[in-house]
């Protein structure tokens, strides 16, 4: 850039030195996280959790244009870096965000000269959002995931205020004119989520009843699928279509290569949508069938978008994919659900019924060989009653897989002591939540919400013991039944077993 400085701070550096140390260090549980360089006395401290209050900027109080400045920009930057997986429980996912938003700092310093350093805040963070569209070469990504929270962390600080704001700036700056979301909890900001994909904004049912409440889908019957839609922009929304897909149930998926529209194709409208967060219009159903000898329970992916505030799926071109933790969470035009309903009231049988046995699929969607891992956790409520869920096969919870490479998962359930409606009814944490982590970092996961109010299982049927899908592949080809037909049901009336003794086995 020719200079040492920014047109509208000093400079980086402090930030940089944040984000690149942060992942490993000791004190990220203790205030002096924020601190540069606690070991040093200042006279007056540096840190990067400045309030917007009276770190602002557009001229807040401390928005010098210098050193005070640097501050503010680090505490902006740091705000990206704890969004994308800086407070993540995981070292390689905090190790991720670091060289991301290293990487974005850097690339975007490279991409200026002497007569495009900017001298507003604002025209940086627009020169960050322009740096994650390229694609990431040396780590094999495609670009575009991460634009909307770079808006929202200079957003959070004062930015993007509105014309004839008062002066000096105090409080957040606006959102986008228009910024539709399917809420998972977030409000439709980006501080850091864990589970992707238990959003509760998307439901499923078994009837186009329009009801709001939970469905397991059943494999055997269309099912119908609705979500909410919320804007949290400063002008109406118009116009807005959202569209919905589903995949075989599992963990580390890939947009789109593991997706199937459901129908109608091309989506449905939402004529309106009000301003700041005003109302919240429901949209749906959309007609669909879970994927055959899956048991009935698929994942569902949403996504809005609208003139103005398209998703980020429309970053990715012909033959680009973006993997579902790097998707989901920095988009709140997108949603995930991969939440299947258990029996609570009807007890150990019912909840063994719908949970042993029960398969998803485990995915490496990383661009290297990883070592797959299963961490799973159990409501307190059951686990204080011995209540294990293990994996059919991975005695350590640990499997390696190729790039790209899928494997079944089969749960196996360990029986506990009896437990009843009332000891669910008085659990705070009813979900039994299994997460998949390559080489120690969360692509994804499946959860299993414990319902007091849910006596047997629901939706299609649950497997027991030894998968057969092969040999009744082998059974249906027999009986030339073939392109694409599906097997509604299946009735046994008569099983023959024949057994041959011999007379020179020993018998003792």
């Amino acid at each position: 850039m020719g200079s040492g400085n920014l047109g509208f701070s000093h400079s980086h550096g402090d930030g940089l030195a944040a984000i690149q140390n942060d992942p490993e260090s000791a004190l990220r549980a203790l205030p002096e996280r924020f601190r540069y360089a606690p070991f040093r006395p200042f006279t007056t401290e540096r840190r990067f959790d400045r309030p917007v209050a009276t770190w602002a900027w557009n001229g807040g109080a401390n928005d010098d244009g210098v050193y005070l400045s640097e501050q503010i920009l680090a505490t902006c930057h740091f705000r990206i870096y704890q969004s994308v997986g800086g407070d993540a429980a995981d070292l390689n996912r905090r190790l991720f965000a670091s060289r991301l938003v290293t990487y974005l700092i850097l690339r975007t310093t490279a991409n200026l000269t002497s007569g495009t350093n900017p001298n507003d805040p604002e025209l940086w963070c627009e020169e960050m959002q322009d740096t994650d569209l390229e694609n990431w070469t040396s780590e094999g990504l495609d670009g575009g995931a991460y634009n909307k929270v770079i808006r929202w962390a200079f957003e959070k600080q004062g930015s993007f205020q509105p014309a004839g704001a008062p002066v000096p700036v105090t409080t957040v700056g606006d959102p986008p004119a228009v910024d539709v979301y399917i809420d998972d909890g977030r409000g439709g900001e980006y501080p850091y989520i864990y589970a992707h994909w238990h959003n509760q904004s998307m439901w499923n049912r078994n009837a186009a009843d329009g009801l709001t409440v939970h469905q397991n889908a059943n494999d055997t019957q269309t099912n119908y699928m609705y979500a909410k839609v919320k804007n949290r922009g400063t002008t109406d929304a118009n116009n807005v279509t959202v569209r919905a897909y589903h995949s075989l149930p599992g963990a580390g998926l890939t947009w789109p290569t593991d997706f199937v529209e459901m129908n109608p194709v091309g989506g449905l409208p939402i004529a309106n949508i009000a301003a700041n967060n005003a109302a919240e219009v429901t949209v749906g159903p959309f007609e669909w069938e879970p994927n055959i000898n899956v048991y009935g329970h698929d994942c569902v992916l949403m996504i809005a978008s609208v003139s103005g505030d398209p998703s980020n799926v429309d970053n990715f071109t012909a033959g680009e994919t973006i993997e579902e933790w790097r998707l989901v969470p920095h988009d709140n035009n997108v949603g995930q659900r991969n939440v299947s309903v258990v029996p609570g009231e009807g007890g150990g049988e019912a909840l063994m019924a719908a949970l042993d046995g029960a398969v998803f699929m485990a995915g490496n969607n990383l661009n290297r060989r990883a070592v797959m891992e299963l961490r799973v956790s159990m409501p307190k409520v059951l686990a204080d009653k011995g209540w294990l869920l293990q994996f059919n096969g991975i005695p350590n919870n640990r499997f390696p897989l190729k790039s790209g490479e899928k494997r079944k998962v089969q749960l196996l359930l360990k029986q506990g002591t009896e437990f009843t409606k009332a000891d669910i009814e008085a659990a705070a944490d009813r979900m039994i939540q299994v997460s998949l982590l390559a080489n120690g970092m969360t692509l994804g996961g499946m959860s299993y919400y414990v319902d007091p109010n849910l006596k047997t299982p629901s939706g299609g049927k649950q497997p027991a013991g030894k998968d057969c899908g092969v040999a009744a592949q082998k059974l249906l080809d027999c009986l030339k039944i073939s392109g694409g037909q599906k097997v509604k049901k299946v009735c046994v009336k008569k099983v023959s077993v024949d057994i041959e003794l011999s007379n020179d086995c020993d018998c003792d």
